[in-house]
């Protein structure tokens, strides 16, 4: 299930790749993978009870969730076994596979540090989400383990669009950073773009 998403899924590499992994493990073992795409909160709140209540499914993977969404709650309370892509807002009862994402930024912003950068700009991902948040921490981290001072006018929400990196980072240059980290490869794309367009 990809919930209030789907427009990530046809432009964004990750949703390819992931769907080409978890369909190749669904082949190995003979289950049969259906992918349910909701377009808004509408749709995933009049279409996902009647998939869970006729049992049209012996397990769900979820993805791209924003926090507090109610689905959770909803497997967990209609007993359908699941297991979520990126850290939940309560990991407690929930199974998950993530990365470390506070890790990645971090190491990430820390080699602009070390390259002698100190004005720092982020476009950060879409701050209702787990990775968003935690890809906003790293950042935060590695500026303030260098004692340098988080200044906000360098600091742009995006929602791993492409677009939302060009227009983050036609909001960004007029504060002229000396560099920029972008929580995204596709808003990176997006960003790229526009500073080529000012160069």
């Amino acid at each position: 299930m990809v919930p209030r998403a789907v427009q990530f899924l046809f432009i964004d590499p990750y949703y390819p790749r992931l769907l080409q992994g978890i369909a190749q493990a669904c082949n190995s073992y003979d289950y049969i993978l259906s992918l349910f795409l909701f377009h808004t909160e509408e749709e995933e709140q009049k279409l996902s009870p009647r998939v869970l209540r006729n049992q049209l499914v012996d397990g769900v993977i979820l993805s791209a969730l924003p926090l507090d969404d109610p689905l959770v709650k909803q497997l967990v309370g209609n007993k359908i076994p699941f297991v979520m892509i990126g850290r939940p807002d309560d990991p407690t009862e929930v199974s998950f596979v993530n990365v470390d994402n506070v890790t990645g930024a971090y190491s990430a912003v820390r080699h602009l540090i070390q390259l002698g950068r100190k004005r720092i700009a982020t476009i950060t991902g879409p701050l209702d989400t787990t990775v968003g948040l935690d890809r906003k921490q790293g950042y935060f981290n590695a500026l303030n383990d260098r004692g340098i001072i988080v200044d906000d006018r360098l600091i742009v929400e995006g929602d791993f669009t492409e677009i939302s990196g060009y227009l983050g980072m036609q909001r960004l240059l007029p504060q002229q950073p000396q560099a920029v980290f972008v929580a995204s490869d596709t808003m990176a794309l997006g960003a790229l773009r526009h500073y080529a367009r000012r160069a």
